[in-house]
């Protein structure tokens, strides 16, 4: 089996994850010495399995990987040998793409502009005098302000 397609397998098997298919998958060690022979990634295969599941679309939506070693059971037919154990953890880990981000950035212009706004002259410390002036002014401002950071949203 060639390396592109021991990580396709992977990347399926975090997919069947992902989706519920199954709960967790168990990959036997000798599996994975065959496979990452003579590779710099053979020295840390939880780290290799964790790294390539990760990168699947569909596992960092719904959590993280975890990659755990364990010894086949006797009530298994593979006693005594190692195998890893791979499942999602879910949540701790947000994930933005580019529709959430742009979202954020939004939101964050429309707090900045209520907030300027907010702080708009008080017109008890004027004479009355100076209201219009002081009012077209101010309407300018909003404007500029709105113009600024929430024409976008629009």
């Amino acid at each position: 089996m060639s390396e592109q397609s021991f990580t396709d397998t992977l990347r399926r098997a975090a997919i069947v994850l992902a989706n519920g298919e199954e709960e967790t998958i168990k990959i036997p060690d000798a599996y994975l010495q065959v496979h990452m022979f003579g590779k710099k990634s053979a020295s840390n295969p939880a780290a290799y399995i964790r790294q390539i599941m990760s990168r699947v679309p569909e596992v960092a939506e719904r959590g993280r990987v975890s990659v755990t070693r364990g010894v086949y059971g006797p009530e298994d037919e593979n006693f005594g040998s190692t195998f890893y154990e791979v499942r999602i953890v879910e949540g701790r880990r947000k994930v933005y793409n580019k529709e959430a981000l742009e979202r954020a950035v939004r939101q964050a212009k429309r707090k900045v502009a209520e907030a300027i706004i907010d702080m708009s002259p008080n017109l008890a410390n004027y004479a009355p005098e100076e209201y219009e002036t002081l009012s077209k002014a101010v309407a300018d401002f909003h404007a500029m302000i709105k113009k600024t950071f929430l024409e976008d949203e629009q």
